[in-house]
């Protein structure tokens, strides 16, 4: 069984791999983050995920692809500031199959939910700030760079 410390170093190395393998190499790739996430401002915990395309002619994704549609399409890592990771709720996912296009450099917006995928988060806030850690890769035909991440402080609650 594992320690407490140890599960800690051990939640801090994959939100450092997760950082890593969201950076890429760097070389020979152009600077296209089509991925931007940020704090809903208009609802607590609520993520607004917006996809932008870089593509010259329409695009079609399907619904999958989609971090707002499907749980598993991007990589949410809450930690407490001692290093423990918070559990994470993997729901059944069965998204409507499903395409969405986009015009030429157009962009899609969604929400997630982050109370629906992170049991006990709201208790969680109420006794110390929670960083989390995203990591998503975007769908080629976006034209994108192709492995994005990044964090994001959810503040204490009182």
């Amino acid at each position: 069984m594992l320690s407490k410390t140890s599960l800690a170093t051990k939640c801090v190395a994959i939100c450092f791999a997760l950082f890593l393998a969201a950076a890429g190499s760097g070389r020979n790739e152009p600077d296209r983050n089509g991925v931007q996430v940020e704090l809903s401002t208009k609802k607590p915990l609520v993520l607004h995920v917006t996809l932008r395309s870089f593509s010259d002619s329409p695009v079609t994704l399907y619904n999958i692809h989609l971090p707002w549609i499907s749980r598993y399409a991007m990589v949410l890592v809450p930690v407490q500031p001692d290093g423990q990771c918070l559990p994470k709720y993997y729901p059944p996912d069965d998204p409507p199959l499903g395409h969405v296009s986009l015009e030429p450099h157009g962009s899609l917006s969604g929400d997630i939910d982050l109370r629906q995928v992170l049991p006990g988060l709201e208790e969680a806030l109420k006794k110390s700030d929670i960083h989390l850690f995203w990591a998503y890769e975007s769908p080629q035909e976006l034209q994108s760079t192709r492995r994005s991440g990044g964090w994001i402080l959810l503040p204490r609650t009182t």
